[in-house]
Parts: C-alpha cells; sequence; structure tokens
C-alpha cells in the first residue's frame, strides 16, 4: 500500500540549533514531512539543493543570511530562494530573517516574486507555523485529503503502468507516478472533497504523436456532484508547450461558439495535468468521434460530412483565414513535426531492402526509404501554411447529438502544412479505427489502391475511382473508406491540384504510423504496405504515376462500371476487360 502524500517542507538555516528547534515545531503539527539542510557556506547549499531534488519539497523556508549573519549584503538565501522558484516554479519559498524590512518585503515578494512571503523570526514559533499553513492554503493551492472515486473498468491499476511511461526526462517509480498523479488533482481541484475518475478512451489503438492518459473526472463539492470535465495528464514539458498553445492559438480563436475552456493546470517535477471544459456543452453529454463512428447507423457517412464542415469549415475557420501560400520541402516539414529521425525510422528495419513483399501481395513494391534517398528532394512544391492544430484524431475531437464539436490536446498546434490535420485524420480512420485480421489484407489493399485517387482533379472524359466490392460487402471497411473519401473532398479545396502535396504528407504521417511501438502489429503492417503504395503513386514526386492503380497490383477485381456486367471493372482512371484477368483470381 502506498502512504499518503505529506506536505513536505525543506528548512535552510545556517544555525543548526534554528533549523533542528523549527524542525521539531513543524513536526509537531503531524501534517509534514520536515527535511534539514546540513553542513556550512557553500556544503549547506548543496545539500539544500540535493534534498528538493530528491524529496520533491512543496515549500522551502530559507534563512536570508546563510553565509555571514553580520553581513548586510548577505542575501545568500534570497539568491537561493530565486534559483528554486526560477527553476521549480510550482515549489513555494519563504525566507525566515530576523532583518526583514520593507525593502526586502518589496524586492522578494513583489517585484522579483522569489518568495511568496517573508517571516520574522522575533514573532515566535506561533506565527512560524500559521504562516506556512496560510502558505500551503493560499500558495500552494492542493486538497491534501482529496478521495477518489474508481469508475467501472478502471482502477488505479489500470493507469499506472501508463503514468509510468509518461515522463521524457526518465521512467518514474510506481511510488513517485502515483504520487504526481493524485497531487496533480488535488491542484487541479483544489475544492473538491472527492473525484469521481472514469476513462475517457482507450489509448492502445491511438495513432497519436504524444503521449497522455485523458481521463473524465466529475468532481464533488460543496454537497453535490459537479460536471464532468476531461483532464490530461502528460509529461511536464508537453503539459507546458500545451499551456503556451491554448493561450497563443486557440483561446478566442475556435469558432462556431464551441470552444474549448482551460479551467485549470498544474505542472509538477516529472508529470502535469490540464483541465477542459466544453463551452455550450457538459462532457458528459458528448462523445469522442471515435465513440461516434463506432456507434452510429448507416448515416454515419452523411453525419461526417456534416462534422467536417463544422471542424474545417467552422471550428477552424479562424486559422484558415490567415492561411498563406508558401514553399515548402514536405519531407522535412513533416520530418521535424512528426520527430521521424532515424532512430525512429530504423524501427521498420527496411535499410537493406531495395523493394519490399507482402503476403497476398502478386509483386513487390518499392522500399519508401531508399525511394525518399532519391526523390525526397522532389516534396518542395508550392503549398499552403497556417495555424493547425497538429495531433487531430478521433479521441480529441468531441461531438453531441446535434453534432456540434469541440476539440481537446493542444500540445502540438502551431504553424504547419495546411493538410497536417486532414492527413492525421486519414490516418486515424484507416489505421485506429479499422482493425482488420491478417486474413483480410488483401481487402485493405484494394481499398489503399482504391483511395489513391480519391481528391484528385479527375481528367475529361476519365470515370473517378470506384470502390472494391470487397470493401462494400465489409461493413467496417465500407464505412472507413467512405469516411475517407469525403475527408479527402474538403482536403482537395486546399490541395495542389493534383493532390501531391496531400500524398507527400501522408506519405510521412503514414511512415510515422508504422514505427509506433503500441499499436497491433496487423495495423503497422497496413501502414507499412501504405506507405510503400503512396511512394508508387507519386511517381518520381513531381509527377503522379497514371494510370493508377496498375494492372499488376490488384488481386481482386473492381468494381462493375454497369450493374450486372460482368466483364468490365473500373480500376482508377481506366478500364480493364475482366475476361484477360491479371491475378489469375475471380
Amino acid at each position: 500500500m502506498i502512504e499518503p502524500i505529506q506536505r513536505r517542507v525543506l528548512l535552510i538555516d545556517n544555525i543548526a540549533r534554528v533549523r533542528n528547534t523549527n524542525r521539531e515545531i513543524l513536526q509537531s503539527q503531524n501534517c509534514y514531512e520536515v527535511y534539514v539542510a546540513e553542513g556550512d557556506g557553500a556544503d549547506l547549499l548543496d545539500d539544500a539543493r540535493r534534498l528538493v531534488r530528491e524529496h520533491h519539497c512543496h515549500m522551502v523556508v530559507v534563512d536570508l543570511r546563510l553565509m555571514d549573519d553580520s553581513d548586510e549584503q548577505d542575501w545568500s538565501g534570497f539568491e537561493f530562494a530565486k534559483e528554486v522558484s526560477q527553476a521549480y516554479p510550482w515549489i513555494a519559498c519563504v525566507l525566515f530573517t530576523s532583518y526583514a524590512t520593507v525593502d526586502l518585503m518589496r524586492e522578494a515578494v513583489l517585484k522579483e516574486k522569489v518568495a511568496v512571503q517573508v517571516v520574522e523570526k522575533q514573532k515566535g514559533p506561533l506565527d512560524f507555523v500559521k504562516t506556512i499553513a496560510d502558505v500551503f492554503r493560499e500558495h500552494i493551492k492542493c486538497r491534501w485529503d482529496q478521495r477518489l472515486e474508481w469508475g467501472s473498468g478502471l482502477s488505479l491499476a489500470d493507469v499506472l503502468p501508463q503514468l509510468l511511461g509518461l515522463s521524457t526526462q526518465r521512467r518514474l517509480s510506481e511510488s513517485a507516478a502515483h504520487g504526481e498523479f493524485v497531487e496533480i488533482l488535488g491542484r487541479l481541484f483544489p475544492e473538491a472533497e472527492a473525484l469521481r475518475l472514469a476513462r475517457l478512451d482507450d489509448q492502445e489503438r491511438s495513432t497519436s504523436l504524444g503521449r497522455s492518459i485523458v481521463l473524465r473526472v466529475k468532481p464533488y463539492q460543496n454537497g453535490h456532484w459537479r460536471e464532468e470535465l476531461a483532464v490530461k495528464i502528460a509529461d511536464r514539458c508537453a503539459i507546458q508547450r500545451e499551456i503556451d498553445n491554448y493561450r497563443q492559438y486557440v483561446d478566442g480563436q475556435i469558432g462556431g461558439f464551441r470552444g474549448t475552456q482551460q479551467r485549470a493546470h498544474a505542472v509538477m517535477w516529472q508529470l502535469g495535468g490540464i483541465v477542459y471544459a466544453l463551452i455550450g456543452s457538459e462532457l458528459d453529454h458528448t462523445q469522442t468521434l471515435k465513440e461516434f463512428f463506432q456507434s452510429s447507423s448507416d448515416r454515419v457517412v452523411d453525419d461526417l460530412k456534416l462534422i467536417y464542415q463544422r471542424l474545417f469549415g467552422g471550428l477552424f475557420q479562424c486559422w484558415n483565414d490567415a492561411a498563406t501560400k508558401t514553399h515548402l520541402t514536405l519531407w522535412d516539414e513533416y520530418r521535424q513535426a512528426l520527430e521521424l529521425n532515424n532512430e525512429r525510422l530504423n524501427r521498420l528495419q527496411w535499410q537493406a531492402e531495395e523493394s519490399l513483399s507482402f503476403e497476398g501481395l502478386q509483386r513487390k513494391v518499392v522500399n519508401p526509404l531508399h525511394w525518399l534517398k532519391q526523390y525526397a528532394a522532389h516534396s518542395e512544391m508550392l503549398t499552403g501554411r497556417q495555424i493547425v492544430h497538429g495531433d487531430l484524431h478521433s479521441r480529441n475531437i468531441f461531438v453531441d447529438m446535434n453534432h456540434e464539436l469541440w476539440l481537446i490536446d493542444f500540445e502540438r498546434t502551431g504553424e504547419g502544412h495546411c493538410l497536417r490535420d486532414f492527413i492525421e485524420l486519414e490516418t486515424d480512420l484507416k489505421f485506429s479505427l479499422l482493425a482488420l485480421t491478417p486474413a483480410e489484407f488483401t481487402l485493405f489493399i484494394q481499398m489503399e489502391a482504391a483511395l489513391l485517387v480519391q481528391g484528385d482533379t479527375v481528367p475529361a472524359g476519365k470515370l473517378p475511382g470506384a470502390m472494391p466490392p470487397v470493401v462494400q460487402q465489409h461493413p467496417a471497411a465500407w464505412r472507413v473508406y467512405e469516411a475517407v473519401a469525403s475527408l479527402r473532398e474538403f482536403a482537395a479545396v486546399r490541395a495542389h491540384p493534383d493532390m501531391r502535396d496531400y500524398y507527400w504528407g501522408l506519405l510521412c504521417q503514414t511512415l510515422f504510423v508504422a514505427t509506433l511501438t503500441h499499436l497491433p502489429d496487423e495495423a503497422k503492417r497496413r501502414a507499412r504496405l501504405s506507405a510503400a503504395l503512396i511512394c508508387e503513386r507519386l511517381g518520381n514526386g513531381r509527377r503522379l504515376t497514371h494510370p493508377w492503380p496498375p494492372r499488376d497490383l490488384l488481386v481482386l477485381p473492381f468494381l462493375d462500371i454497369k450493374k450486372g456486367s460482368p466483364s468490365i471493372t473500373v480500376m482508377g482512371d481506366y478500364v480493364q476487360d475482366k475476361s484477360t484477368n491479371i491475378s489469375g483470381e475471380m
């Protein structure tokens, strides 16, 4: 059983008698875990730094003069408090001194904000204890005795393994992860007596770039349960980026009166948290787009068109209006945005292969890594740049019964390729929401080959790509196909006329998905095949391959042009006579 978290205080004084007396005074309150820095001069400060780091102190009480009590210029305690407050802004520093002056108060508390309070030694132990309690209440606003109620299917045992891997600094111990999790919730909801926690979504199949835990949290306060809110827990640096991005790009810039309010945030040693409230609705009156997509009726495709319109034409309108045309080298743009470094790409284990084989495919396909070595420079083109969400997927979009929308998760929000949000949502639909068995891999080949003409400008006299019959007969694949095809229609308005900029971005995003270690192997295999097909569609990167799909790619026949005709099928933008069967299969 993990011990309850106590309020941790570090005492720093150059007189051993004073620091030991103050330790006894605070320990007598039975609510503080007290640490005392030992030594003299520089050794005292080094020990204090060690204790701050090792014990993750909430408060530092430091004497103003640590080197020489008789030196009026000795403000070494002030300088140490300044060092702590800059490095760990969530720690409250209190100056403890016999030389409290108005100038010191003005400099330390008001101007530099180095300390939250100055305590005069002469006022005695009662004033000392009261000041420490006041600082915890007013400046370290945290509910230390908060009760957590776990919803069905969720427990600390479920959350803890995820918490252990969130920090990018170092892997947390169970006690540290549990402690920061509980304390972050206490700081996010300082007035709540209890919190009811429920899973917002299962992150197992997520194609998201970030690592986080997102929960539905209902606080109990003043005798009743309040509105349910979304709480994101992630690495402290990621949370700080999201706080900054929200202020710069999101607050007041999301249209349709359906904004998301950042209600509270807290950043700790390794982790941080953000609370989101939905303006115009409550979280428990909505569902994620993933839930909506998987639970809706056959009208889901028509509903999605409305959702796309409200998302890309409504919520993002302010961002769209500020879009600019510019030349981008899209491989470089996405490599940086997705952190597609060599270490990540090496997970594909393709370095030695010039071409790739996939079971169910009649021939080999190009190796995307070899293809990129030859053609990456051809990704430079005139395209659009604007503010993008940057990590758009079906788990951070909320939909109500009227198909109104809200967004969360702005860690990656900022300037980027104008098609990035479309592309991220497409890969989420294909590799996260579409679950296929290994036996259905040939179905995916047909589906992906057909999708690689959706959104293209169709030449005069040609037919657009048609849905393969094997996809039509598979409800889940049909739904995803239609969802992606509709998404491409909205993207085509902003894309290069031949969709090359879309395909370049899609290639990068698909390679990223293929490297995700937590995705099921079958989803990663489909992503790897998809990346190879996109390379073939891109040709040399400057001119798309026509006609498409190639005759030797298909394993199964495509959809008949004329109902009841057994011999003619549409294959991309050309017509094949079914009597000359390429694959040998019917």
